[in-house]
């Protein structure tokens, strides 16, 4: 089954959760809170054919990752799920995640997704892994995200320094 998921992302305080709250308002999305097991295990397994002989591994690093323990996924249920796939590479893998969330949250979803402003900068990670993935870019005035920020960072004005020091630097990543 070719996976066609959506992959939410734009700068933080952009609109980026409003939009994963508004699609899973939908029945046929579920895209969890945020996390980065996607961008964080890639490097230690995305080149691997078949990771099925480091199943071990995988589930003890993916639950290591930040926020990943807050979806509370069966890792019994997690690991069945991902031993149904042969071989499993790892865009297998990841889709068994997502649609293990699916299952464990009683979704009936047709598409899964994944909201995370870090996904601009790997773009061709996804495509690499899913070709079909449909991309939502979120672009917010400058002026709303920075007012947002102002409101709602506890560290407000060392991020303005730091904003300040790097406004041409992040005006070229954009």
């Amino acid at each position: 089954m070719k996976e066609s998921p959506v992959f939410i992302f734009g700068m933080g305080r952009s609109g980026t959760t409003l939009l994963r709250l508004m699609l899973t308002a939908h029945p046929q999305f579920c895209i969890p809170s945020e996390c980065l097991f996607f961008v964080r295990l890639e490097p230690k397994y995305g080149h691997l054919k078949d990771i099925s002989d480091r199943l071990d591994q995988f589930l003890a690093d993916l639950y290591k990752v930040e926020l990943f323990t807050d979806w509370n996924l069966d890792p019994e249920l997690l690991r069945q799920n991902l031993s149904k796939s042969s071989p499993l590479n790892y865009a297998a893998a990841v889709a068994a995640v997502y649609r293990t969330y699916l299952q464990q949250t009683g979704s009936n979803a047709c598409f899964w997704g994944d909201k995370n402003p870090v996904h601009v900068y790997h773009v061709e990670r996804i495509r690499k892994y899913f070709p079909n993935a449909k991309l939502l870019l979120i672009i917010r005035d400058v002026r709303g995200t920075y007012g947002s920020l102002k409101r709602t960072e506890k560290n407000f004005k060392s991020w303005q320094g730091s904003c300040q020091a790097n406004v041409l630097s992040v005006t070229k990543q954009w």
